[in-house]
C-alpha cells in the first residue's frame, strides 16, 4: 500500500488517529495505527463504514477484533494483485520449475 499524503496532511491525520487511538482506549501499536489512519484518510471506503457502524453501535475495540479488522481490511488490500499479473509470473517460472525438478531426476 502507497501513502500519497503530503507530508503535512499525513500529520494532521496522524494526530487525528492518536486522539482516537486514546479516546477509544486502543493500544497505540502499528497495526492499530495503520487501521485508524487508513479510516481516517478515507482511503478504504470499507473500512470506513465497518469502523463507524461499529462505533454507532458501541462495539469495543478488542485485541482480537482489531486483528480481524487488520486482515480483512488491510492486509487484503494489500494482497490485491491483478490475476493477470498473476497468471504471467505463473507462466515464466513453470518451465524453470519443470527443468528443475528434471533435474532432480536425472541424479537418482
Amino acid at each position: 500500500m502507497i501513502y500519497s499524503e503530503p507530508t503535512h496532511k499525513a500529520a494532521e491525520i496522524a494526530q487525528q488517529v492518536m486522539e482516537e487511538l486514546t479516546d477509544e482506549s486502543i493500544a497505540h501499536n502499528p497495526q492499530n495505527f495503520t487501521i485508524w489512519f487508513d479510516h481516517l484518510s478515507g482511503r478504504n471506503p470499507a473500512l470506513m463504514r465497518f469502523i463507524d457502524r461499529a462505533k454507532e453501535k458501541g462495539v469495543e475495540f478488542s485485541p482480537e477484533r482489531l486483528q480481524e479488522i487488520y486482515t480483512r481490511f488491510i492486509t487484503s488490500t494489500d494482497n490485491n494483485v491483478d490475476p493477470v499479473e498473476w497468471n504471467q509470473r505463473i507462466v515464466d517460472v513453470a518451465p524453470k520449475i519443470t527443468t528443475a525438478l528434471g533435474d532432480i531426476g536425472d541424479g537418482i
